[in-house]
């Protein structure tokens, strides 16, 4: 069970159902104490950013009367830059990869998926050092990680769990999993026994107060 706060434009619906969860721009003319017009981009979630950045620009653009001369549409970002299309595309990106690191292809096929071509840096990251499959979730390895841990600047065992990966999101959490990461962690980040009990700790409390999930 997941909950969330979402913050509502002002409306004056009777109830919050009622409120729209669309995007939208408000602007806000000219006056005397701004002499230029003011453009409040309310509402949306992260997803469709760049929708939004493009329909506020479009606006903006139409009133100043100005043509539009670059469109980011069709930029591919993040892990979707050089994405392989088409199933043969795919297969000969993961045997590349899997032949450069020494990973097997199950493996790199796996990080694709799930980082998209940044799976370069994870794969580059894995095969630096000595890995092995988490005990008690076959889906990562200790390299991988501590990959995570080290460029997302993770600190704490619930920002791990619930947002740097999908473990939480898709029911894989036990109790025996954090305490493998929250010692994992512990070796990567040099904290103390005593740090490392109180944050698998505070983690079980957190799932279970907050999310509904009572740990085996």
């Amino acid at each position: 069970t997941y909950s969330g706060v979402r913050p509502l434009a002002a409306s004056g619906a009777s109830t919050t159902g009622s409120v729209s969860r669309s995007h939208h721009c408000e602007v806000t003319a000219p006056s005397a104490t701004f002499r230029v017009p003011i453009y409040s981009m309310i509402g949306g979630k992260w997803t469709p950013f760049r929708a939004f950045a493009e329909q506020v620009t479009t606006r903006i653009l139409a009133e100043r009367g100005t043509a539009r001369n670059v469109d980011t549409r069709r930029l591919a970002i993040g892990g979707g830059r050089g994405f392989p299309t088409g199933s043969e595309s795919q297969k000969a990106w993961i045997q590349r990869l899997a032949d450069a690191h020494r990973i097997k292809a199950e493996r790199v096929e796996t990080l694709l998926w799930r980082y998209g071509t940044r799976a370069e840096d994870v794969a580059a990251f894995m095969a630096k050092g000595p890995d092995e499959i988490l005990r008690k979730h076959p889906g990562y390895t200790r390299r991988e990680i501590e990959f995570i841990i080290r460029q997302e600047r993770v600190w704490r065992l619930d920002d791990l769990v619930l947002r740097r990966t999908s473990m939480a999101l898709l029911g894989d959490v036990s109790a025996a999993l954090l305490n493998e990461l929250g010692t994992l962690m512990q070796s990567i980040l040099h904290g103390s026994d005593e740090a490392r009990r109180e944050d698998i700790k505070r983690t079980a409390q957190l799932l279970r107060n907050r999310h509904g999930i009572t740990l085996a």
